[in-house]
């Protein structure tokens, strides 16, 4: 407090410190009854009346100032003779990426279907599933869940709701949200992160507390929260993320789980997490968890999407990093896994590099990709022959030129070395090495891979195994796939036969289908697969 003497000076002779001092006294008790938007004009009265600057910056400290007094911060650190307690177990949510109390953030752009994808992991917990997206849920505790959506209006959240299974009507038509959503603010309500909306939000998660529920958040979007509150801050501001602090700060003393949805600026999967939300660079240091949805690849010149897999990655301070996972959204309703990014995303990168290519890099990879697509591996003889033959003698290429571009190709991942070729005749020498494009194998994917009239044109058909057996790898006579098969259990009907689907190659379409044990050698002759009856089967 300030004493006597100094109040009594005038204003012109206090320095800027016992002015904001005197300011910061006099909000200590108003600050605890008056709404935000009063609040805000007491400062800068309070501001105005000491003949300091009335701007955000001046406004922003003195709250802070006013919040610190009435809070202190308390002293957690280590002294000599202390006892030291570590910190809790991660209690997982969902495993490896929603965490119990933590301050989690989504990120995505826009239509990717972050919304969806939330609500659909909340029927899921409700419902006491054991994983999601092959991942296990853990519902020992129940949950209470408030939807936070200044994003959405009522229709929308009424119709998502519905998908979800969350809203449902009665006998009467009247629809209620499941017992478990305790609260849903949509686009009509005013709910935001300023001083009083932190406070409602507070009181919410306290009185979800009371029922003994675990108070679950999900709030949709940041931007939409800040609109709401009215809250002016330029994305690249270092301020930008202040909001956010005061919302963790508050919402972290309950003891809540929060997942705030943000939007990105980037497209697709080539940055990372931390990277990828508006106002980045101020951003990245709050959230306990960054979690990002990106499509795995971008759209077409049109505007389409052609690939509509996503890209799911986390990071953050949980103490476990998941492998990316490659999420595809259902055209009805859901969300189901194609497993770990792996090989898809190589691929994609590869088909992104590839698009790139200019000059005689472009034109290495077409002579390479043209023997490839043929089945036919090439050596560096073989792309000299091709080139001298496809431009007709003028643009000649020696053995270390090709060389050398074949290994750029393989350091852009387009090129793949498999196998040796010795030297023709008795000469000796070292041995030519085999070389292929990534898209060795590829094969247009079927419409409907249920369908089994689509099997009939594809390859690496193998009829001498039944279900129970694995036909070995010797008998492996093309290349070595570039994305590796899934095995999966699904009968289809073919020419009237019973067959199983053992191997799916989720990136290329590729199948391999084994027969039935009571397909005869004979059904295979009608069916035209003789070609794949091994010579030693008994008829």
């Amino acid at each position: 407090m300030d004493s006597t003497a100094n109040a009594s000076k005038p204003n012109s002779q206090k320095s800027g410190n016992e002015l904001i001092e005197e300011v910061v006294n006099s909000l200590l008790e108003p600050s605890k009854v008056l709404d935000d938007r009063a609040y805000k004009i007491l400062i800068q009265d309070a501001l105005q009346l000491r003949g300091l600057p009335v701007n955000k910056e001046n406004v922003e400290r003195i709250e802070g100032l006013v919040a610190e007094r009435l809070e202190p911060k308390v002293d957690t650190h280590y002294k000599h003779g202390d006892i030291w307690h570590d910190d809790p177990e991660v209690k997982w949510i969902w495993d490896g990426w929603i965490a119990e109390g933590y301050f989690h953030t989504l990120i995505a752009m826009q239509k990717v279907g972050k919304s969806t994808f939330l609500l659909n992991l909340i029927a899921e917990l409700i419902q006491r599933t054991p994983s999601f997206l092959n991942f296990p849920l853990f519902s020992e505790k129940k949950y209470g869940f408030v939807l936070v959506g200044p994003d959405m209006n009522r229709r929308l959240w009424g119709k998502y709701g519905k998908l979800a299974g969350l809203l449902q009507e009665d006998d009467k038509g009247q629809a209620r949200w499941q017992e478990q959503i305790k609260y849903v603010f949509a686009e009509e309500d005013e709910i935001g992160i300023d001083r009083d909306g932190i406070k409602r939000l507070v009181a919410i998660a306290e009185e979800v507390k009371a029922q003994e529920l675990h108070p679950i958040f999900v709030m949709d979007s940041y931007r939409a929260l800040l609109a709401t509150s009215a809250i002016e801050i330029e994305e690249n501001s270092s301020r930008y993320a202040n909001p956010l602090r005061q919302l963790k700060k508050a919402l972290g003393k309950t003891g809540s789980t929060v997942i705030l949805l943000h939007h990105s600026s980037i497209a697709s999967s080539r940055r990372s997490a931390s990277e990828s939300n508006s106002g980045h660079t101020a951003f990245n240091s709050v959230p306990d968890q960054i979690i990002t949805l990106k499509w795995l690849a971008d759209a077409g010149a049109d505007g389409n999407r052609k690939d509509r897999r996503v890209v799911m990655s986390a990071s953050g301070r949980t103490g476990r990093v998941m492998p990316d996972q490659l999420l595809e959204q259902s055209p009805d309703w859901g969300w189901y896994s194609h497993g770990e990014t792996g090989d898809a995303l190589l691929k994609q990168n590869a088909l992104n590099e590839r698009d790139r290519l200019t000059g005689d890099d472009a034109i290495a990879y077409d002579l390479l990709n043209t023997r490839t697509l043929n089945g036919q591996p090439s050596t560096s003889n073989d792309i000299r022959e091709l080139r001298e033959t496809t431009s007709q003698g003028r643009g000649s290429w020696g053995t270390t030129k090709i060389n050398r571009l074949l290994k750029k190709l393989e350091r852009k991942g387009l090129a793949i070395q498999d196998g040796h070729q010795a030297q023709p005749g008795d000469m000796g020498g070292r041995p030519s090495l085999l070389w292929w494009t990534f898209e060795q194998e590829e094969i247009k994917p079927p419409e409907f891979a249920s369908d089994a009239a689509q099997f009939s044109d594809l390859t690496g058909l193998n009829t001498k195994y039944t279900t129970s057996e694995r036909a070995p790898d010797a008998i492996q006579a093309k290349p070595k796939q570039i994305i590796p098969c899934h095995a999966i259990d699904s009968k289809v009907i073919y020419e009237g036969k019973v067959w199983t689907v053992s191997e799916i190659n989720l990136a290329s379409g590729m199948h391999t289908i084994t027969r039935s044990p009571g397909i005869t050698k004979s059904d295979l002759r009608m069916l035209d697969l003789e070609p794949f009856i091994d010579p030693d089967e008994v008829l």
